[in-house]
């Protein structure tokens, strides 16, 4: 303990295991110690792990999510902290009746799973693009206002989202999949952290739904804006477009695609070999000519702008091209398989 001023400011620190109960099988409490006066508070953190995961000097280790634990367990001590200071800020003396006091409301805070999501959210170690989609889920929920606290976690509300979600737009069953996925690691950490009993979903599957037809581009279309007319930026993109339609990579791969790195040759014909980006798992991809025709236009490095300028200008290329069709990025992946049957060499290869 330390002085400030005239009042003694009480000392925190982070203890596991104090009753010496954890092993490799069993898990031991993660408490935070506050010591006043010779006098000891112990607060539970909600979390707990196995023997040989936790050391004094990191705290928390070998885990896989140990990073993140660890900025949960920093976040609870400087709450903690701050209080403290608050007090001699104001001069009022520390005393354990006001910690609580304080405990009691911050707990009330705590009640709240969407302030919960929100915080994790923002210190998960996730792309800025999933977070993105992590905030979509989260706002979604907002507007659904009848999961707001981790009481409300149940499988009769979790039905009734279910419902919310498909009821306010036209979702393809992929997209309401996809919420239901990025909800469901919040609620899981809810529950390993005692927030929860039981996890809502255990009783409640995801109902199939009708899949959106995919659109994808006639050869004819593909055609047109491989042949129209376009100058400066837009052609840059119209090229790139169509670079993904004979590959099939994503934009974001395109954008990290590297010639000399990346190209590898096998049976006379070049094949791109690299991990994906969005999901870091290997890919393997042949070069059709056309493809190595824009490769060789640019020489070998491609014009790459920013996704949402991408995005932009391809309805330029759309309009130009007259394709009714909405243009997008993702329409390369269902072009590209058909025109690899399309091409007499790699029927050869594959045959």
């Amino acid at each position: 303990m330390i002085r400030f001023n005239k009042f003694v400011i009480p000392s925190v620190r982070l203890v596991f295991d104090r009753k010496k109960l954890a092993t490799k099988e069993k898990k031991g409490l993660i408490q935070m110690e506050v010591l006043y006066n010779r006098k000891r508070k112990y607060i539970n953190t909600g979390i707990k792990v196995y023997s040989g995961q936790w050391k004094d000097t990191k705290m928390v280790i070998a885990r896989h999510d140990s990073e993140e634990l660890n900025t949960i367990l920093n976040n609870q001590l400087s709450t903690l902290r701050k209080y403290i200071i608050s007090l001699q800020e104001k001069e009022e003396p520390f005393s354990f009746e006001k910690l609580e006091s304080f405990l009691l409301h911050k707990d009330e805070k705590k009640e709240s799973f969407l302030d919960f999501m929100q915080d994790r959210i923002q210190v998960r170690t996730i792309r800025e693009s999933t977070r993105k989609q992590h905030l979509v889920v989260y706002n979604k929920l907002i507007a659904f206002g009848k999961i707001t606290t981790f009481s409300d976690l149940t499988t009769p509300l979790i039905k009734e989202f279910d419902d919310f979600i498909r009821s306010k737009s036209d979702k393809c069953q992929n997209t309401i999949n996809g919420i239901h996925k990025r909800l469901k690691p919040y609620i899981h950490e809810a529950m390993e952290l005692g927030y929860i009993i039981k996890n809502p979903y255990d009783a409640f599957k995801v109902q199939a739904g009708k899949a959106r037809d995919r659109k994808y581009l006639t050869l004819s279309e593909l055609e047109h804006i491989e042949n129209c007319v376009l100058h400066g930026a837009i052609s840059n993109v119209r090229d790139i477009f169509v670079f993904c339609c004979y590959t099939g990579l994503s934009y974001s791969d395109v954008a990290k695609f590297d010639f000399a790195k990346d190209i590898v040759e096998a049976n006379g014909m070049l094949f791109i070999e690299d991990e994906r980006k969005k999901t870091d798992t290997g890919f393997y991809t042949v070069i059709l000519p056309k493809a190595i025709d824009i490769l060789k236009k640019y020489e070998y490095k491609l014009p790459v702008v920013s996704l949402q300028r991408y995005n932009i200008d391809l309805k330029r290329v759309q309009f130009e091209a007259g394709i009714t069709k909405n243009l997008t990025s993702h329409m390369r992946r269902h072009r590209v398989l058909f025109l690899c049957l399309q091409t007499s060499k790699l029927q050869d290869y594959f045959c």
